[in-house]
């Protein structure tokens, strides 16, 4: 008994000598606490911004909303794209071959909206199924931007990816993340619209509809990739993880295609 009361009176005083070894935190230390923290992510942060800040002033300039009309029906899709290349004459736009693509004889309008709003007519120049890309050009009248360049390097695991598009519509559009994989995805909803087979980007970039076409980054706001798919489990709105074809596939794409990429315009 006496042993049994002798440990109970041990372990009240320890608790009493730990009790007073914590020291109440104030409002004063609190708030020394939070800001040495915030000093100490003070590069991260501002690293953040300034990425931000060069994505929503100047790569967005060269973001593209793309719209197909088809005549005497209502059957309208919104996709997005980028510039990538400009001649003399016109820009040229990379989005997806399921954005622009129809199976009808009726007469196909597709509009190009830049980031100002302004409404371009586009001329499709080529497009292909098994790559799920397409290539329009409009006149570069009244419009002035720089084509965002295609960087010589893949992202490897963990790399930051960045994503710039017109999901739903929505202007000015950036969402981050990292990637996850590389490797070949099912489609439970594929059609002849868009026939990947290949090796892809995956990210655990979210995406929403409307999507498809938007230009893949890396932190040098080089392009790394084009978003064609997202899986939107359970009829979400938003993905968990987005799809993206390589640049490797789309400069086989363009090759194809004799499409020109990468040249600068001499005038």
């Amino acid at each position: 008994m006496k042993r049994k009361l002798l440990i109970v009176v041990i372990l009240i005083v320890f608790s009493i000598g730990l009790s007073s070894c914590i020291k109440e935190m104030t409002y004063d230390d609190l708030l020394l606490e939070y800001q040495q923290d915030i000093q100490a992510r003070q590069a991260i942060y501002q690293k953040y911004v300034d990425i931000y800040d060069e994505l929503s002033t100047t790569t967005i300039q060269s973001v593209v909303k793309v719209t197909k009309k088809v005549s005497l029906s209502s059957i309208t899709s919104v996709g997005s794209g980028f510039i990538f290349f400009e001649d003399l004459q016109s820009y040229y736009v990379l989005t997806n071959h399921h954005v622009v693509y129809t199976d009808t004889t009726q007469t196909t309008t597709i509009t190009i909206t830049d980031y100002l709003g302004k409404d371009h007519t586009a001329t499709l120049l080529a497009l292909d199924s098994h790559y799920d890309l397409a290539v329009l050009s409009f006149s570069k009248t009244n419009f002035d931007v720089n084509p965002l360049s295609f960087s010589e390097h893949t992202l490897v695991f963990k790399d930051m990816a960045i994503v710039m598009g017109y999901p739903n519509g929505q202007i000015n559009s950036i969402t981050t993340g990292e990637l996850v994989d590389f490797d070949k995805i099912n489609i439970s909803n594929e059609t002849d619209e868009s026939g990947v087979d290949f090796d892809v980007l995956i990210m655990d970039v979210p995406v929403e509809t409307g999507s498809s076409g938007s230009v893949v980054l890396d932190e040098n706001y080089e392009v790394v990739g084009i978003i064609y798919a997202g899986n939107f489990i359970d009829s979400n709105e938003t993905s968990e993880f987005s799809f993206a074809i390589p640049t490797a596939m789309i400069f086989e794409f363009f090759d194809l295609n004799d499409i020109p990429y990468q040249e600068e315009v001499v005038s």
